[in-house]
């Protein structure tokens, strides 16, 4: 055979080696619970806006026209139908901000504002892209229906506490300190809930909350009169 062949069939064999290997090592475990990547901010300010905007992603940017909140830019939210910084981030209150108050043996114990996400979309995206929230704020996710409920921590960069609520406004659980990016770990309910709130870390031992207190909202559109209280 020509040597100079035989070198280059050689060489052929150590490059394909060389490209094969590091591929093959690579390969992921099927039994490996498979998780999907980070977005990453793409855009960055000096001055902490409170928020990662996703500004590869289409859709509206901050002060545009919108009808629903997947039409802006996340994790921008559509409010009076202009795309807009989510309000929990900086405390911003209206006069039909939605509230929660807990009570305990008829005494109330704390009172909230709320973002509520009541779509899968609103539902799906949470606190997402944030890195802030106001300390008297949440978010409240209203369900369809009442079962246990799961939730996990993927793109989210505030520590949480979550309010597991069932049909009647009773807390069920709560799960404190819900670890940021945690995407491995699923928080639970421990028994049916309908509602769920995040709040800051820390913030449900802070004023009190614990499981069997009821929970009453205000400024919040399609709950039975029960869940219901006047300002």
């Amino acid at each position: 055979m020509n040597p100079h062949l035989l070198c280059l069939r050689t060489l052929g064999a150590i490059v394909a080696i060389a490209i094969w290997a590091p591929l093959a090592c690579q390969r992921h475990d099927p039994n490996e619970p498979q998780l999907r990547p980070l977005e990453a901010p793409t855009q960055a300010t000096t001055d902490d806006p409170g928020y990662m905007l996703q500004s590869h992603r289409p859709g509206a940017p901050l002060g545009q026209d919108c009808h629903q909140d997947q039409e802006c830019q996340q994790p921008l939210r559509c409010l009076r139908f202009t795309c807009t910084v989510p309000p929990a981030i900086d405390g911003i209150v209206a006069e039909d901000t939605p509230q929660v108050r807990f009570f305990h043996d008829g005494q109330p114990v704390a009172n909230f504002y709320l973002e509520v996400a009541h779509t899968p979309f609103t539902t799906q995206r949470g606190l997402m892209f944030r890195t802030r929230m106001a300390d008297d704020w949440g978010m409240l996710f209203i369900f369809p229906n009442q079962e246990r409920r799961s939730f996990w921590m993927r793109n989210t960069f505030i520590p949480l506490d979550m309010i597991f609520i069932d049909q009647d406004g009773r807390i069920d659980s709560i799960v404190e300190n819900a670890k940021p990016l945690e995407e491995r770990q699923r928080y639970e309910s421990k028994g049916p809930a309908r509602f769920v709130i995040e709040l800051k870390s820390g913030t449900s031992r802070r004023v009190g909350l614990k499981p069997g207190q009821l929970a009453l909202f205000h400024q919040v559109d399609d709950l039975p009169s029960h869940l219901r209280i006047a300002p």
